[in-house]
């Protein structure tokens, strides 16, 4: 299987699929272990701090608006760190192949399978992949 998204839903689907099928694939934008702004809340924004403006300005924000306030004030392509830990568990039990790049190209092999060239950090010059199945997860 080959899992395609943008961060942490397609994280999550990749570690659910390595339950069942031996070898998963995750091909995502961002690099989750580049990160210089986690911090150990989990929140991945700066109002994690709870000395800081932004976290008081969260906390005033009516709950039906802190969706938006959160997306609007996240890193982009930071990951909580128990999805980024398990995405490590998972890479060093070979089960995963972690992938940062886009996909640049796809077409149907033989009808029956899907090939994708992907160009990123991991392959600059692009590589091709071939899988059964191809999960896109936004």
């Amino acid at each position: 299987y080959i899992v395609v998204g943008g961060g942490i839903t397609a994280a999550q689907v990749a570690l659910g699929l390595i339950q069942k099928h031996k070898k998963v694939t995750l091909v995502i934008r961002h690099d989750p272990f580049s990160s210089k702004k986690r911090n150990s809340l989990d929140f991945n924004a700066d109002m994690a701090n709870p000395n800081s403006a932004l976290f008081s300005q969260f906390r005033t924000t009516p709950l039906q608006d802190r969706p938006a306030f959160i997306e609007a004030h996240r890193y982009p392509g930071t990951m909580p760190k128990d999805v980024t830990d398990a995405l490590s568990h998972a890479i060093a039990r070979s089960q995963l192949h972690l992938i940062v790049g886009e996909v640049n190209t796809a077409k149907m092999e033989n009808n029956r399978e899907v090939s994708l060239r992907v160009i990123g950090k991991t392959y600059p010059n692009g590589t091709n992949l071939l899988a059964n199945a191809v999960l896109l997860a936004t």
